[in-house]
């Protein structure tokens, strides 16, 4: 047994109790013995019927060939490669390969045969075979190599399968410092404490990991710029967002993996060679952090990027609503700090935007016809940028202009609340806003306390909603 391989893909648990299995007598059985000479003959010749080979998987799904058939038909390269979340995590899409086929993929991979592997996978020909085996890799040096080598082999769905391995490394990657991570909690247990010696290289190993784990993004990105560009990969890390408010060990490690991935990404691509004319919210607020990143960030193109954030939200190209999550905050945050790397042209450009979007309100007028929903993001999506633009204190020349400003933003703010008739609206948008303004106030602005709150008391009815926003000035930090 390889340690090596079989400590970072394995729990500590698990793992003991794989050893305990395999140090007990085992007779293989005849179809265990079949399977073996079956790899062995594929080893030396690498001919397969890959239809057989799907008859003879098992799928957690009745109808598999249906199955496969529906996500697959019809559909480009491209049209598969922007699916290919759905054909990795679908359960009804994974399948158990004939035995055989594991004992050859793990041959092949214990020698490094990494030629033969690729060949395997290309002679299973259908794409879910393929993905299957594609589980297979468990270790960095698997992912490097076969990254390495994809492209000198020919595949129905190219770019797909190259998605495939780049997702699968993604998770791959989490489980590791999951796995790893269950080697340095204690046991009190006598069956475990038996196994301490490798506890503790599995502890060695999780800390080793833990100070690696930023170089192994980065050469697995280098050797995925081989099959995508940057857009593609940008785009891809785009849509990665953080776990808000969860603290289990999954969680901390796909936000910790997520991080560096978007932080490799943000130093080393220039944002000069990356599409900005693109309803994609994300992938928009993931330039503006590479645009800013640069010595003399590009003020034109950043510019750009705010205005098609700002028109794809106000033509409901996609849905924004004021949540409060860490993700939608850092987002916000990230245009604020473009608005305030452009100086005043990006305050004029808020104020300007302001007015654009203010509802004016008649009456019960929330209808399909007028838009009024579609109104309401663009409004508070305004609102919000500005309240944080306050929070920005190198935003303005000195604090009475700051002050000017947080007058304006709020009385408008409060102007709109006060003619809006509609309690949903309230409730679902107008709150989160105000709860935004409570928390500038809590950590930036303490000077615009107490007519704030006079406000909240004059303007918002229900006494919910009230105690809720109050809170938030009121928290100690």
């Amino acid at each position: 047994m390889n340690l090596d391989i079989e400590i970072p893909n394995r729990n500590f648990h698990e793992l003991c109790n794989v050893i305990k299995w395999k140090e007990a007598p085992h007779t293989y059985n005849k179809e265990e013995l079949q399977a073996k000479s079956i790899a062995d003959a594929l080893y030396n010749n690498m001919t397969l019927d890959p239809d057989d080979v799907l008859k003879r998987s098992h799928s957690c799904a009745h109808g598999k060939e249906e199955t496969f058939n529906y996500l697959l038909l019809g559909k480009s390269d491209e049209e598969l490669q922007n699916d290919v979340s759905q054909i990795y995590h679908c359960h009804s899409c994974y399948i158990f390969l004939p035995g055989e086929y594991y004992i050859l993929s793990n041959r092949l991979l214990r020698e490094g045969n990494y030629l033969q592997w690729l060949t395997l996978l290309q002679n299973l020909k259908h794409l879910f075979l393929q993905s299957a085996l594609i589980l297979e890799l468990k270790a960095e040096q698997h992912f490097l190599a076969i990254l390495h080598n994809l492209e000198k082999y020919h595949f129905e769905y190219p770019k797909t399968m190259a998605a495939l391995i780049r997702e699968y490394w993604f998770e791959w990657s989490q489980q590791v410092s999951v796995n790893l991570h269950s080697y340095t909690l204690n046991e009190d247990n006598d069956y475990y404490k038996s196994f301490l010696q490798i506890q503790r290289q599995g502890e060695l190993k999780y800390n080793n990991w833990k100070t690696h784990l930023k170089v192994h993004v980065k050469v697995i990105f280098e050797k995925l710029r081989i099959c995508f560009t940057k857009q593609e990969l940008t785009r891809w890390a785009a849509i990665l967002k953080q776990r808000d408010g969860r603290k289990d060990v999954h969680s901390e490690a796909y936000n910790k993996l997520t991080k560096l991935i978007k932080d490799y990404i943000i130093n080393k691509y220039n944002a000069a060679y990356l599409d900005i004319d693109t309803g994609d919210f994300d992938y928009l607020i993931l330039v503006i952090d590479i645009l800013l990143n640069d010595e003399e960030p590009n003020v034109s193109k950043l510019e750009s990027a705010i205005k098609t954030i700002i028109n794809n939200i106000k033509n409901n190209t996609y849905k924004w609503y004021p949540t409060l999550d860490s993700n939608s905050i850092a987002n916000l945050n990230t245009m604020i700090n473009a608005i305030t790397h452009m100086g005043d042209s990006g305050k004029l450009l808020l104020e300007k935007e302001s007015k654009l979007c203010h509802i004016v309100y008649e009456g019960w007028n929330a209808t399909p016809e007028n838009d009024l929903y579609d109104k309401l993001q663009s409004e508070c999506f305004i609102f919000c940028c500005q309240l944080l633009l306050i929070s920005a204190s190198e935003a303005f020349n000195d604090e009475i202009e700051r002050e000017v400003f947080w007058k304006k933003v709020t009385d408008s703010l409060f102007r709109q609340i006060h003619v809006c008739d509609n309690k949903y609206f309230i409730e679902r948008y107008y709150k989160h806003v105000l709860i935004l303004a409570a928390l500038i106030i809590n950590q930036k602005y303490k000077k615009g306390e107490m007519e704030f709150l006079n406000k909240i008391k004059m303007e918002i009815i229900d006494e919910n909603i009230q105690k809720e926003i109050i809170s938030q000035v009121l928290h100690k930090k």
